[in-house]
């Protein structure tokens, strides 16, 4: 959290049951880092994951500048009334771009053996859900193993956002709720042969 560069906008919510916004939107980055320090252990079992990220998402959307959602939880839910494909959809339908931190990396390898092929085929599903709030918003998935690594994930996701560009076109196509795929490439000629860069692009817009 020191990490957080000054002059941006920051605000901070936590999840199980329901979301609860901890510290609006501010520019004291100070004042997030008390609010996390002082949380306690949440009174609910249940983890709404899909609807605390579509009400994130809807909120982000109607702000203006470049929205950055940085998600840390395990990627479980159990009683949301979206759906995963709610998400997505929401997701393509943005201009959010989400950095996922997988919670519970550590625990999940050690357990993984000894759970029954329905559990481990859940726990994959959540991966993969982490994964997918990347991969189509342009972002990145990190999945720390230990607690100590938090400290560098944490600053891999700020430097991605520092040196990330910004590219805007205007699409010909007529909006029609379909999922409309791009492309982006990046290289250099080097004796007269192309080098190319890896680039991290969303999937699409869904407009």
């Amino acid at each position: 959290m020191k990490q957080l560069p000054e002059g941006n906008w920051y605000a901070f919510s936590t999840f199980s049951r329901d979301m609860t916004v901890q510290v609006d939107f501010t520019k004291l980055s100070g004042k997030i880092v008390d609010a996390f320090t002082s949380l306690a252990s949440p009174l609910w079992s249940e983890i709404n994951t899909y609807d605390a990220i579509y009400d994130t998402l809807d909120a982000l959307g109607r702000l203006p500048g470049r929205p950055v959602l940085i998600v840390i939880g395990s990627g479980i839910d159990t009683f949301s009334g979206r759906t995963l494909d709610d998400v997505r959809k929401k997701l393509q339908a943005s201009d959010v771009t989400v950095y996922a931190v997988g919670a519970g990396s550590n625990l999940r390898g050690r357990y993984d053996p000894y759970l029954s092929s329905g559990a481990q085929m859940k726990l994959r599903q959540t991966q993969a859900f982490i994964q997918m709030l990347a991969n189509e918003s342009g972002g990145e998935a990190w999945f720390p193993r230990f607690e100590a690594a938090f400290p560098d994930v944490m600053r891999g996701i700020l430097q991605d956002i520092a040196f990330q560009y910004r590219l805007v076109y205007s699409p010909q196509a007529r909006s029609d709720g379909k999922l409309h795929k791009i492309k982006v490439e990046a290289f250099q000629i080097v004796n007269d042969k192309r080098q190319h860069f890896k680039v991290m692009t969303r999937v699409g817009w869904r407009f």
